[in-house]
């Protein structure tokens, strides 16, 4: 057993720091050592005690059973409480409830007092370097055969003040408002999922800029392949829309380098390629036209470009002489290394 000091309170209307209070010291083996009356400071002083227990006046606490329904104990307060609402003339935040653990019976030991009172004693005496450990009513000090409740603790000590205090009573969590603190926890987590939050906002947004840096650089390669002409792209999205708009604007028009003119040209400078075009390939640099070569027993002329004469027929008949190709304004017609193969080329400029 420790060693503590109990002392007695008037009622809390009456509190001065400055008055006596009624104490007993009691060693480690549970006897009274020392009594007699002191102020809240002298009692500071003159003791070390490891405990300090006071016992409020009769007049300032109720003490009664309620009957509480098997419930976890962190929500026994709440349970507590309600049994007791019905019983309060005030707001049940107006008082301070102290109770006890359930018994087998579902009965329960509760006591409450003035908070605000209580809470104006508690830090008086903290202010006078007397930290109290717990407070608890006259009726739980008491032995069981001493039936007298409304007698206050007094002096000279007896048999009254020696009976252990109860494993209940207000500490001082309990004298501060409760159902204030009751929000902590939930304000605390609120906190808590509000950081994380803001943590995955933070995450998914730098993402979100990955995604859109990836998706701008894909684009500028794109634009860049289909508009090569483009020497610098700082919008990929508006550039491309203005190479896109360029083309549609340009739709329907042509020059005599484009493949159409070109092709028709091809028809008029090369009359003697009717039926015998095998390829034609497109180009910036023209037109390439690729003529098939005449059968020498069909007896026609030989293909174009070959620049030599077929043998004649077993009939003696002489081949035709290579026909050149026709002049036409604008269309040049070049010759190629490739065999049977002409190039067409406008002269006219874009």
């Amino acid at each position: 057993m420790k060693s503590h000091l109990r002392i007695a309170l008037p009622p809390l209307v009456q509190w001065h720091p400055a008055q006596p209070l009624p104490y007993a010291w009691f060693d480690r083996q549970g006897r009274i050592a020392q009594s007699g009356e002191l102020d809240a400071a002298a009692l500071a002083t003159a003791f070390r005690p490891r405990r300090i227990e006071a016992v409020l006046h009769p007049h300032d606490a109720i003490v009664t059973t309620v009957q509480v329904p098997p419930v976890a104990p962190r929500q026994r307060g709440a349970a507590v409480e309600s049994a007791i609402e019905a019983l309060l003339l005030g707001d049940i935040d107006s008082v301070a409830v102290a109770f006890g653990t359930r018994e087998p019976n579902g009965t329960v030991a509760v006591a409450w007092t003035d908070k605000q009172r209580l809470h104006h004693v508690w830090d008086s005496l903290a202010g006078t370097g007397l930290r109290l450990d717990v407070v608890v009513p006259t009726a739980s000090v008491l032995p069981p055969e001493d039936t007298d409740h409304h007698q206050p603790l007094q002096l000279p000590v007896s048999p009254r003040w020696q009976h252990p205090a109860p494993r209940w009573g207000w500490v001082v969590r309990s004298v501060r408002d409760t159902r204030r603190q009751a929000w902590r926890w939930p304000l605390a987590l609120t906190l808590a999922a509000a950081v994380l939050w803001v943590i995955g906002l933070n995450m998914y947004a730098s993402r979100l800029k990955h995604d859109v840096d990836t998706l701008r650089a894909t684009m500028t390669q794109r634009v860049q392949a289909t508009f090569p002409e483009l020497p610098v792209i700082v919008d990929p999205l508006r550039q491309a829309e203005q190479g896109r708009n360029a083309l549609l604007n340009a739709g329907g028009t042509s020059t005599a380098n484009d493949l159409v003119p070109l092709a028709l040209a091809a028809a008029r400078v090369l009359p003697a390629a009717d039926d015998r075009v095998t390829r034609m390939q497109y180009s910036a640099a023209g037109l390439l036209v690729t003529l098939r070569a005449e059968s020498p027993a069909t007896g026609g002329a030989s293909s174009l470009g070959s620049g030599g004469t077929a043998g004649s027929a077993a009939s003696g008949t002489l081949a035709a002489k290579p026909m050149a190709p026709r002049t036409e304004p604008g269309i040049r017609v070049d010759k190629t290394e490739t065999p049977n193969t002409w190039r067409i080329v406008s002269t006219e400029a874009p």
